[in-house]
């Protein structure tokens, strides 16, 4: 473990001409295998080999930057919450990586490599942690890491904890009347801020960004009890009342008799 978190500290500060990569996809190799064999309780205390790790998502080489994706993988699936303290970093990197587009402007298998990362994360970590992590990534300028940063959002929302939540709408309906909503079950801090970020999805350009923001305000309306509910969580969100008028548009589409959804 040593040996692995030298060469990721001396990879990580290394100048591209002197950059040792045989080296480094070896530690890659060998934090992998610590992750399998040491992981979970009573196991090596692996965060700081971990976020070593992280820089290496951005590495220019794309079999570096891939075993990185699958160190972090790997990782959020075996620690679970536990890993809690990679969120902000490596939610930040794999976003940005899940957002290149290829030579044929789709997604490479890198970005394929992200994704199913960030599908861990959401799936391992606490809702809080990357639901916060996500929140930042949503403002990247890549529009295509916007739009991921949305659907893993949507993600975020759809776990099980949202769903004890939602068969209890009116519980969490009651905290919005207070100046801020506190529920640690689910995101219960956040909810303003996931109003206002599935506000702005609308906006986007992707077709997915869009698809994504309209199952978010959904969700959250559910979790909030409902349109007056929604409505009270975007009192305090930027972008204005026309951002506001859109969002409870795309509510009440969703909700109206021919919507697919129901609350």
């Amino acid at each position: 473990m040593t040996g692995a978190l030298a060469a990721l500290a001396a990879a990580n500060v290394a100048r591209h001409a002197e950059l040792d990569w045989r080296a480094q996809n070896d530690a890659l190799s060998a934090s992998r295998r610590l992750v399998a064999r040491h992981a979970g309780p009573g196991g090596l205390p692996l965060g700081p080999l971990l976020a070593a790790a992280v820089p290496a998502v951005d590495a220019l080489r794309s079999q570096t930057a891939r075993a990185a994706m699958l160190l972090l993988q790997e990782a959020f699936l075996a620690l679970g919450p536990g890993a809690d303290g990679l969120a902000e970093a490596a939610v930040g990197a794999l976003l940005r990586r899940a957002g290149e587009l290829g030579v044929a402007g789709r997604p490479g298998w890198l970005a394929g490599a992200a994704d199913a990362a960030l599908a861990a994360a959401v799936c391992s970590l606490s809702e809080a942690r990357v639901a916060g992590a996500l929140l930042s990534g949503a403002g990247q300028r890549s529009a295509g890491a916007r739009a991921k940063a949305a659907m893993h959002l949507d993600g975020c929302l759809a776990g099980a904890r949202g769903a004890r939540l939602a068969a209890h709408p009116g519980a969490l309906s009651q905290a919005l009347g207070r100046k801020r909503v506190c529920n640690e079950d689910i995101l219960g801090c956040m909810l303003e801020r996931l109003a206002a970020a599935a506000a702005g999805f609308l906006e986007e350009g992707s077709a997915d960004a869009r698809a994504a923001g309209r199952r978010l305000i959904w969700r959250l309306a559910r979790l909030a009890g409902g349109r007056e509910g929604f409505a009270r969580l975007l009192a305090r969100a930027p972008g204005g009342p026309e951002r506001t008028r859109r969002a409870i548009e795309s509510l009440d589409a969703c909700m109206g008799p021919e919507g697919l959804m129901s609350l």
